[in-house]
């Protein structure tokens, strides 16, 4: 009898998934588990959440849930054998197209151990940061025009690793992380037309102060572009690379420009970012016209009377 009591009273939970589908006006949660003993599976939800949609699963069979305040209440069988939770929750939240921070809307049990945590994002939207208490459960591919991140386990294995059914999710741009630490789960997601108008605002920028202050061009700027880019590589290499991608471009474009430039309004200079004025250096011949020196008019009376009145006085 004690050891039944002990199984019905503590609830294990040993493999858990969770995921975050991010729309424009809602959001959708899933919770995969694996549990073990216990008589209900209590989930929190943020303060003054409105009308939501529920469905839960056990084993495959579906079961009601309950509400009671801010807390959703999945009732277990009670017993010490081992059972799979499939609880998913539709919330009327609504995300900025431009910068969202993402967090988890469900509160989980204490004590739930090692959580992947799987995002999807919009087709337009990127993760570019993410907590320092996550693990990036990916790898970066290539695919010849561009490198992106792909997640380790797709739906289907992450399926499989939570002993659930299958559950097609919607389109998007999926990540995966892992972390244990639930409170500190939190994701930056950025609109694909705001990295475009940041990194492209810079290249432009860059590209006007080189061609315009020849000072600028210096091997210290290099070194220090170079330093700021080490820094976001470290603090965010998700958007490191988004800006390298993106950056590279853009550049690709400012050097079209110039060169559309060069070729329909050609300058003297041999190089593209110099300075169209140019000075003067001393003893260097000048293009600039010349006026003919008019010769005074006493000059030539003068340059007439020197010359013989008579023969006579060259014989002499």
């Amino acid at each position: 009898l004690r050891s039944r009591l002990t199984a019905r009273e503590e609830l294990s939970i040993r493999r858990t998934v969770l995921r975050t589908v991010v729309g424009r006006s809602t959001r959708h949660e899933q919770v995969l588990a694996t549990i073990q003993g216990g008589d209900s599976f209590r989930v929190g939800l943020p303060e003054a959440t409105g009308e939501l949609s529920v469905q839960a699963l056990i084993d495959g069979v579906s079961e009601p849930v309950r509400r009671e305040g801010n807390t959703l209440i999945l009732m277990l069988p009670g017993d010490s054998s081992s059972h799979v939770i499939d609880l998913r929750v539709w919330l009327s939240l609504a995300t900025p197209s431009s910068i969202a921070t993402i967090e988890p809307t469900l509160r989980l049990p204490v004590g739930v151990g090692r959580v992947y945590w799987q995002i999807v994002a919009p087709l337009d939207g990127h993760i570019v940061w993410a907590s320092p208490t996550l693990g990036r459960s990916m790898t970066w591919r290539f695919d010849g025009w561009r490198l992106f991140r792909e997640p380790s386990l797709d739906d289907q294995e992450l399926t499989r690793f939570a002993g659930a059914t299958d559950n097609p999710l919607p389109p998007g741009n999926p990540y995966l992380y892992v972390g244990s630490d639930l409170r500190s789960f939190r994701a930056i997601i950025v609109s694909r037309v705001v990295l475009w108008l940041c990194i492209g605002a810079f290249v432009l920028t860059s590209a006007v102060i080189l061609s315009t202050f020849p000072r600028s061009r210096h091997p210290l700027t290099a070194v220090i572009m170079a330093v700021l880019f080490g820094g976001l590589l470290a603090i965010a290499p998700d958007a490191a690379v988004l800006a390298g991608q993106f950056g590279i471009i853009a550049m690709v474009l400012v050097i079209v420009m110039i060169a559309v430039r060069a070729l329909l309004s050609p300058t003297p200079s041999d190089r593209v970012f110099s300075s169209s004025r140019r000075s003067q250096r001393p003893g260097q011949p000048s293009t600039r016209s010349l006026k003919k020196p008019v010769i005074p008019d006493s000059a030539g009376q003068a340059s007439t009377q020197t010359l013989p009145s008579s023969p006579s006085e060259v014989s002499s």
